[in-house]
């Protein structure tokens, strides 16, 4: 039931009386007398080495646990931190609507063109025109580029090029086609 240095433990107290370890100032004991002291000394050394590594271990290894949970944390923090950000932009596009985004552009006069970034720029739906893009302009969207890394920001580039051919397909419709004037609107002279 006990272990043996704990039942040697208890040996000593009950020869010794009840102050263990021995004071040298003790009766009974000479400082001449080795043995006695010999003895409690190999017994206190294995109490103090073996009760304390037990006492101790589920320390040591709640510490190992804990400086694994931070260098998991530290090495997984940015593919993390990179999911969430796609997975917002994601959110945030899914909620847009390109067609009335390009009217109201138009609206305030700005007929540029939605840019997709990769090596360099793809517009979406708009000829392979330069000087239509030079004229009108760009805007990139913001967070697409040629080097995707995992799921969610593959789908977000996906999703982006399908709002840019919607929007850039609304703009183009609208340059070329521009909206006939109502005639109960006054002519500015």
């Amino acid at each position: 039931m006990f272990p043996r240095f704990a039942r040697e433990h208890l040996f000593a107290r009950s020869k010794l009386g009840s102050s263990y370890p021995p004071r040298s100032s003790e009766p009974g004991l000479v400082r001449g007398d080795t043995a006695a002291s010999d003895r409690t000394r190999r017994i206190e050394a294995r109490l103090l080495t073996g009760m304390h590594i037990r006492r101790r271990l589920p320390w040591i290894l709640s510490l190992i646990g804990a400086a694994l949970l931070i260098l998991a944390i530290v090495c997984f923090y940015e593919p993390i931190k990179h999911e969430f950000h796609y997975a917002a932009l994601i959110r945030e596009i899914q909620g847009r609507n390109p067609i009335q985004e390009a009217e109201a552009a138009l609206n305030r006069g700005d007929s540029r063109f939605m840019a997709i970034r990769g090596i360099g720029y793809s517009y979406p739906e708009v000829p392979d025109d330069r000087k239509l893009v030079e004229k009108h302009g760009v805007i990139p969207i913001e967070g697409t580029s040629d080097c995707l890394i995992g799921e969610t920001q593959t789908k977000f580039q996906y999703l982006a090029w399908q709002f840019a051919s919607q929007y850039n397909r609304e703009i183009l419709a609208r340059l070329q086609h521009p909206p006939l004037e109502k005639a109960d609107a006054p002519k500015e002279r």
